[in-house]
């Protein structure tokens, strides 16, 4: 790692550029088939994709290898080079008489400048484009919605012609992105995109080779093919490749499961409440009002054939209930559990990891030696088991019992020490183990072995080691140097080396963690003062990243937001949990304030849910009344918007009663009017909406936007019940300037649909069409679902009311599959106006209806989406 990603934090991105990346398919073949001459295959290509840049206004970033990389001010521009690199490659006359193509990805964003000529440029926008162009095939040129959108306002819009392919998500980022084909040309066969729906797995990427076990390989195979085998659990000792062993089984089966296989994380979850959430995240179950997070996953994996692995389970072990009951609703679901011990549930089958095979010298190399040998070679290249050092291998790899994990930290050390020495270190610095069982026995080896990889490191290393385990999950560089207030880039990059840090990138960023087993070594090397102490820093850093990226949740930079925290959450997560420990009533209640529109867009009612519960019940008595007020009024957000209002309600007047003692004339405000729209709905009378109007009234004397705007919603949905239609749209209209001059995306989409809707009972089409226009662009590019399901049936009753009841019907029966699919239903109020429409649909066609209903209904969410679209 250099100092470049250290600096990149603090460059001011550029203005708004396209990103064009290509690269060779089949770029490999080509050089096993024409050798020496695919140099001039690939100067050739580089010398058309020139030509076509610099014609078209780009500028070349980087040529690396078969990849390219150019940037242009317009998108038309880019999109422009992209079709004559495309035209050009398709009439060469290719040296040999090879077949060269290229897949091209196009992405608009703002990209981060830097120094380094041989980067150019970082960031997740870089990142972004490099992943869509990877997603093609040959031939095609796939672009961004981004890009779509700034091609749009192009004049030269016409000259090209786009078509819609789809929602992918793309590998290593959070968001799906929705894609665009420029048109193909006619060599093009049109093939499915290779993005991760594709492939349907999120399985990590090994950054070396697996080494051994084919019997355990082949049996628990066996296990999970089996019609029995619904959970099977793999047990042992910390460092034994149990997490290792169960990503390449899954690799290995992903054409047996052929509806997808999934790997679940839990190293650094500690809640039980947590397990299901992060399964869905995975999964990309999302959770919806009035539908659990359980339900919704039986209902989504359904008769999925499916594997998902669940890492690191022993932490969670009380949430295996909830595991099994998944697996008995889900019949062609397989799960392969990595823990130290037994789950304890029915369906569970155990497989025990032992240790690697110590059998053998040189003649005939043992698992163990194999895998040292493996790992050696990357530190020292040309390393190789000989007569000489057979004996010596086999010796350090019995004094490390097989163990996976402690070979590989003693191979690491190869780059410093012979492997006598390294042999004769080992005999001095680990522990001689007594007379206790097996498993202990591995337990105290693989400790030892960590132990003695400490001991070798210098005295800043050790320090910074223990106090590095703090982080749950990992850590970015700047995360770590605000911690211990220090450059610690070296010492970073040293203990990488040592393999007792694992480097990785999350949405482009580079990040750093441990090894759970090694993580939880450096935690008991720390005294509990000083663990206390950075425990207070951690908390109170990942605070101020909650709390300086909250407005941003709901903003136009909300990917970049999301991103960062999704990359943070276990730091997250264990702050907001020794908050509550320690008693910290106002550091919960800022971190449950901050997340709060991270969470709902995104539906993460559970786990919000789930500390606001673990909050509320642990106030103390004495509590400040302020701090008591804002955990009740964020609790009573969650439930409200999730659907609970006679949940929220006594939480709302909870805070509303403290508000009122305090004099906290803003929060009262705001209490008034979720306080009054709790009691519109469970209650029902003239209370509800004369607490709201008269909370719009507070509101505006305080001069306070965004409240005025949620007071307004609140008073025009009253008035859309009712029928007053001319009222709802000028509440509506004004919430909607506030809510975009406040640059709250969220509620613009929302405001949006309501008005949409108000327009269509009030047959101004032209008015209905152009906001749900505007809705389709936010809902694709910020990934909401339930926006994209209420635009479609719009669609469906606006097309009604135009008089074609056959697109009505199709679009009708479109979003009955895209709700049936999510395990979701509109609320009461939208549903009541879709199924008004229905019957009127179905008065128009009569027996027709159902045809055209059963045709929307099999439509894919993309297909109903392009169907919008015609």
């Amino acid at each position: 790692m250099s100092n470049l990603s250290v600096r990149a934090a603090t460059v001011v991105p550029a203005a708004e550029l396209t990103l064009l990346f290509s690269d060779i398919e089949g770029s490999t073949n080509l050089v096993r088939e024409y050798g020496r001459e695919y140099d001039q295959i690939l100067e050739k290509h580089f010398a058309l994709l020139r030509t076509a840049v610099t014609k078209n206004h780009g500028v070349e970033v980087i040529a690396h290898s078969d990849a390219f990389f150019a940037t242009f001010e317009q998108a038309s521009d880019a999109v422009a080079a992209a079709v004559e690199i495309r035209r050009a490659m398709a009439g060469e006359p290719w040296p040999f008489g090879a077949k060269v193509m290229v897949r091209l990805g196009l992405h608009t964003g703002r990209p981060i400048p830097v120094s380094d000529p041989k980067v150019g440029y970082i960031g997740i926008d870089v990142h972004r484009a490099a992943r869509i162009s990877d997603a093609g095939n040959g031939g095609q040129i796939l672009i961004s919605s981004a890009t779509m959108a700034a091609l749009r306002t192009s004049e030269k819009f016409n000259e090209f012609d786009v078509r819609y392919v789809g929602v992918h998500r793309l590998r290593d980022l959070q968001y799906p992105e929705h894609l665009y084909e420029v048109a193909p040309g006619a060599e093009v066969v049109e093939r499915r995109l290779r993005s991760v729906d594709a492939r349907m797995t999120n399985l990590p990427t090994s950054t070396n080779s697996f080494v051994g076990r084919d019997r355990d390989i082949a049996k628990i195979s066996e296990l999970l093919k089996d019609a029995s085998g619904h959970i099977v659990t793999l047990t042992g000792p910390g460092g034994s490749g149990k997490t290792r062993l169960a990503i390449e089984i899954s690799k290995r089966l992903q054409d047996f499961f052929s509806d997808g296989v999934f790997f679940v994380s839990l190293e650094a979850i500690a809640e039980e409440s947590l397990v299901l959430p992060a399964i869905a995240q995975v999964l990309g179950v999302l959770e919806f009002p009035g539908r659990s997070l359980l339900d919704g996953l039986k209902r989504i994996i359904g008769s999925a054939k499916t594997l998902i692995v669940v890492d690191n389970f022993e932490q969670v072990a009380s949430a295996a209930v909830q595991l099994s009951e998944i697996a008995s609703a889900c019949p062609n679901l397989r799960l392969l559990i990595t823990s130290r011990e037994l789950l304890h549930v029915q369906m569970e089958t155990e497989y025990r990891v032992a240790p690697l095979v110590l059998t053998g010298a040189k003649a005939s190399p043992s698992e163990a030696t194999l895998l040292f040998e493996d790992r050696a070679k990357q530190v020292v290249p040309g390393f190789s088991l000989s007569d000489d050092n057979a004996e010596t291998v086999a010796e350090i790899c019995r004094r490390l019992d097989g163990l996976p994990l402690a070979l590989e930290l003693a191979a690491s050390r190869l780059k410093f020490l012979s492997v006598r020495e390294l042999l004769s270190r080992l005999s001095a610095g680990l522990d001689v183990v007594g007379r206790s069982g097996k498993a202990d026995q591995r337990h105290s080896t693989m400790k030892n072995a960590v132990d003695w990889s400490y001991r070798s490191l210098g005295s800043a290393e050790q320090k910074a080691f223990a106090e590095l385990s703090i982080f749950s999950g990992g850590f970015r560089l700047e995360s770590a140097e605000f911690l211990r207030g220090e450059n610690l880039l070296e010492v970073v990059s040293s203990l990488c080396e040592k393999n007792l840090l694992i480097a990785e990138n999350f949405g482009g960023e580079p990040r750093f963690r441990m090894l759970e087993t090694i993580r939880k070594f450096g935690i008991e090397l720390l005294p509990a003062d000083r663990a206390e102490q950075l425990k207070s820093v951690h908390a109170t850093y990942f605070l101020g990243v909650v709390e300086s990226m909250a407005k941003g949740f709901v903003g136009p930079g909300q990917r970049g937001h999301v991103t960062r925290v999704l990359s943070e959450e276990d730091n997250i997560r264990a702050a907001i949990s020794w908050s509550l420990e320690s008693g910290l009533t106002e550091m919960t209640g800022r971190f449950a304030k901050a997340l709060l529109w991270y969470w709902i867009p995104r539906g993460r009612f559970t786990e919000g849910l789930a500390w606001l519960e673990r909050a509320a019940a642990s106030l103390p008595e004495n509590a400040n009344p302020s701090e008591r007020a804002t955990i009740l009024d964020v609790y009573g957000w969650l439930k409200m918007i999730s659907g609970d209002y006679a949940g929220a309600l006594p939480l709302f007047e909870r805070a509303h009663a403290l508000y009122r003692s305090l004099g906290q004339d803003d929060e009262l405000a705001g209490s008034m009017t979720t306080l009054g729209i709790t009691k519109a709905v469970t209650e029902g009378g003239m209370e509800g909406p004369e607490m709201i109007m008269t909370a719009l009234e507070k509101q505006k004397e305080a001069g306070n936007p965004h409240g005025i705007a949620l007071a307004l919603i609140a008073l025009g949905e009253g008035a859309r019940a009712g029928g007053d239609y001319d009222a709802a749209s000028q509440c509506y209209e004004e919430a909607l300037s506030l809510m975009q001059d406040d640059h709250d995306l969220y509620w613009t989409g929302a405001l949006l649909l309501n008005l949409a809707n108000v327009h269509i009972y009030k047959e101004d089409w032209d008015q209905a069409s152009q906001r749900l226009k505007n809705v389709f662009e936010l809902a694709q590019e910020y990934d909401y679902p339930m926006m994209i399901n209420l635009y479609v049936a719009l669609k469906g009753r606006l097309a009604l009311k135009l008089g074609d009841a056959k697109q009505a019907a199709r679009l009708f029966g479109a979003v009955d599959s895209l709700l049936s699919s999510l395990d979701v239903h509109f609320e009461p109020a939208d549903q009541a106006e879709l199924d008004e429409s229905i019957a009127d649909a179905k008065g128009r066609l009569g027996a027709a209806y159902a045809d055209e209903y059963a045709a929307g209904r099999s439509l894919s969410r993309d297909q109903a989406i392009a169907l919008t679209l015609s």
